[in-house]
């Protein structure tokens, strides 16, 4: 993993950066090897998970009626609309929705996910 500003990762907890940087306990998102997910922690109100996506890729991802924080950890994604949002970004999307997503082209992405985050206002 590419070295990721410090800012932004010391927003994320250090026991789950340690897991974004390990390589291991990435799953498949729907069987597509492009697209790998591990969750880092789970309760009934709040999910957090790191994805990867693989350069170029256009994926959906459902945002759950609680709302979801997205960081970019490393790389880029877009939408059709033209937005690009490169490392060190954060949205946060507060209905629950279907987005369509892509990958960098050339570098992929590494984001963080936070659900659940209605919950914690």
């Amino acid at each position: 993993m590419a070295k990721v500003s410090i800012n932004l990762f010391k927003k994320i907890p250090e026991s789950y950066r340690k897991q974004i940087e390990d390589n291991s306990g990435y799953e498949p998102v729907d069987d597509e090897d492009e697209r790998l997910r591990k969750v880092l922690f789970e309760s009934s109100k709040e999910r957090i998970m790191v994805e990867k996506w693989a350069p170029g890729i256009e994926i959906e991802v459902d945002i759950p009626a609680n709302g979801a924080e997205f960081t970019v950890v490393q790389g880029s994604y877009g939408t059709w609309s033209n937005e690009v949002y490169e490392q060190g970004t954060i949205n946060k999307y507060d209905n629950e929705d279907t987005l369509t997503l892509m990958a960098g082209r050339k570098s992929g992405c590494i984001v963080y996910i936070r659900e659940g985050i209605k919950s914690k206002l």
